[in-house]
């Protein structure tokens, strides 16, 4: 147990020292009032709920594959960060920047910071936002 309080320490304080927010991936309490901590449920994972009928085919594929992707067990700590925080993007939990994951594995536990604006999917969120501010701009 101690070595767990140890990583838990050690997550919260990279956090801290780059100023991002903590995604738990894991059943550890997280608790501190230093950064803030989105808990990752199962249910905050499924993206289906996020697919639009009218929307963008590939950006439906693309989301897709994610929710597909976090269903399979061979998944690794990145991609699991990854995927919460663009679905946490999605949402509006997240504006952007980096984040902290804490990962609890079957045999290990992991701490990955991962940059969300090098996310390709946050991307290609962002440049079509961009072109639609563009022709609404260009419209007015």
């Amino acid at each position: 147990m101690k070595d767990v309080e140890i990583i838990i320490k050690a997550c919260i304080d990279i956090a801290k020292s780059i100023g991002a927010p903590i995604i738990c991936l894991s059943d550890i309490p997280v608790e501190t009032d230093e950064v803030p901590v989105i808990i990752a449920a199962s249910n905050m994972l499924n993206v289906d709920g996020l697919l639009s009928p009218t929307g963008s085919i590939s950006n439906g594929e693309q989301l897709l594959r994610i929710s597909m992707r976090m269903a399979s067990e061979g998944e690794t700590a990145e991609e699991q960060v990854s995927d919460a925080g663009v679905v946490s993007y999605i949402r509006g939990v997240l504006e952007g920047g980096r984040v902290v994951g804490l990962v609890e594995l079957p045999d290990a536990i992991s701490i990955v910071v991962h940059d969300l604006e090098e996310n390709p999917v946050i991307k290609e969120i962002m440049d079509c936002g961009d072109r639609v501010i563009c022709v609404y701009w260009y419209l007015s």
